[in-house]
């Protein structure tokens, strides 16, 4: 008996450390596993067999399979009485492709061009595997509504689908530089499916960047898509399929990762491998920005504008050569061919506004700012600048009305009311100034300015002990005012004289 427990004695203690190497590893994994599903969007989490058959394919890399086992937990949801949110979401995944087309074709009907139901039918296009006519629909929608992510995912699963990896990653491109994701189910499910068809395809024919951009996108919902995608761009630059796209995708995760100096390198390679790649000379400048380099953010987002033509650069180019450099006339050369692409791009038009002000040419900066109210007329900030170039124009009761209408539109606003008492002083309407004045600075205004001008106001209006104490606060915030100090002496006098 004693000989056999020696002999046990060694398996019971390798058994135990066994087990205490499994506790280990599944407490690690445990760990690890909570981490990465903790960063991951709820659409992965689906509250049934089939949902949970469906995240559980979706870590291991069989996309394919998931997206089907997702449709399988809709389908029965649906049938039980639960819903997607969306009408066209639940027939679809409920199995009943014509009753979604009619109900699209119904809404076109009482909506012509509306965006959703033409999406609608182009999930139904890719549903019957007709990948052409969702491609042709969602450019349809993008024709009309240019900022819609939804549409670029459509496009970017037609594309993808249909071989034409260049402008499936274009597509794709414009949805992730929204920072904005797709909202629509049984488009998502096709994504998911694409990915695992393509990837599933012989190595030769594998499409390496487009299956990059497709977990890149994928990496907005779930943090670890970071690697497939490092790994597929890697690759892509291996085989050379589309250099700068794939440098572009590896930069864009080091950016994410927190590695600026990998990023920058990333897209000055892209910058190297294609002059024309707008979306590398954007990010170039974005990392030359943060290091404060203007100058070669100057250049690259300049680059970015020049070569892409798309409006969608403006902002970060006006902010550079106006804000920052100084250079309303590149600014006008740059800005205003944008127009024939974008008519009625309501930042372009203040944008342009703001840049012939700056060039002294008020009546130009008025017809721009004129357009921006006619496609925004709910903005405040346009009437403000329209008020502001009537002014210069010397039409103070246009400039008032357009101010008092921004006033309107933002009651909590300082700057209406501080440029609507300039205009009243300089048209000597004493008493509205000193109204507007108030209210500015009831509403925050900190200008001295401002300030200095009210305590003025007040004195022209022989308001002594109001211009009194609007004085000593102003010396207060600013001892070495000059308008502040020379109206000492004169309030003291007038007073001295009553």
């Amino acid at each position: 008996m004693a000989s056999w427990l020696l002999v046990l004695r060694p398996m019971l203690s390798s058994l135990q450390v066994l087990r205490i190497w499994v506790v280990l590893a599944v407490a690690v994994g445990s760990f690890l596993a909570q981490r990465e599903v903790s960063r991951m969007d709820p659409t992965f989490f689906r509250l049934s067999v089939p949902g949970a058959r469906g995240l559980v394919q979706y870590l291991a890399g069989n996309y394919d399979a998931a997206a089907q086992s997702y449709r399988e937990h809709w389908r029965a949801a649906i049938n039980n009485g639960a819903t997607t949110g969306d009408q066209g979401s639940d027939l679809i995944l409920g199995g009943d492709l014509a009753a979604a087309e009619r109900l699209a074709q119904e809404q076109i009907a009482r909506a012509p061009g509306s965006i959703s139901a033409t999406l609608l039918l182009a999930e139904v296009a890719l549903e019957r595997d007709v990948p052409a006519m969702a491609a042709r629909l969602a450019a349809q929608a993008l024709a009309a509504a240019p900022d819609n992510v939804d549409a670029e995912i459509v496009l970017a699963v037609a594309r993808g689908r249909e071989g034409a990896a260049s402008e499936a990653i274009a597509a794709l491109n414009r949805a992730l530089r929204a920072n904005r994701v797709g909202a629509r189910l049984v488009t998502f499910y096709h994504l998911i499916a694409t990915v695992g068809t393509l990837a599933a395809k012989p190595e030769p024919t594998r499409p390496l960047c487009l299956l990059a951009h497709y977990h890149l996108y994928l990496r907005v919902l779930d943090h670890s898509q970071a690697r497939p995608a490092a790994r597929y761009a890697r690759k892509a630059i291996a085989a050379g399929d589309r250099l700068a796209d794939a440098y572009v995708t590896l930069g864009i995760l080091h950016d994410k990762a927190g590695r600026p100096d990998e990023a920058l390198a990333a897209f000055e390679a892209a910058r190297q491998a294609d002059p024309r790649h707008a979306e590398a000379h954007r990010w170039a400048a974005v990392l030359y920005g943060q290091r404060g380099d203007l100058l070669n953010e100057y250049r690259a987002i300049t680059m970015a504008l020049q070569a892409s033509g798309d409006a969608f650069y403006a902002d970060h180019f006006f902010e550079v050569s106006v804000n920052k450099i100084g250079d309303p006339v590149r600014a006008a050369t740059l800005l205003e061919p944008l127009l024939a692409r974008a008519p009625k791009d309501v930042r372009l038009h203040e944008q342009l506004g703001r840049v012939w002000a700056l060039l002294g040419n008020e009546t130009r900066a008025l017809d721009h700012y004129r357009q921006a109210a006619l496609l925004a007329p709910g903005n405040p900030e346009i009437q403000n600048a329209m008020g502001w170039a009537l002014s210069r124009l010397r039409r103070p009761d246009d400039a008032v009305a357009a101010l008092l209408r921004a006033a309107e539109l933002a009651p909590r606003w300082a700057e209406p009311h501080r440029r609507l008492a300039s205009i009243h002083y300089m048209n000597n309407r004493y008493p509205q100034a000193i109204a507007e004045a108030e209210a500015a600075r009831r509403l925050g205004d900190q200008d001295l300015h401002l300030h200095s001008l009210l305590c003025s106001l007040y004195h022209d209006e022989v308001d002594l002990p109001r211009a009194e104490t609007c004085v000593r606060d102003l010396l207060a915030r600013d001892p070495s005012n000059i308008a502040g100090l020379a109206l000492v002496p004169k309030i003291r006098h007038e007073a001295g004289l009553r």
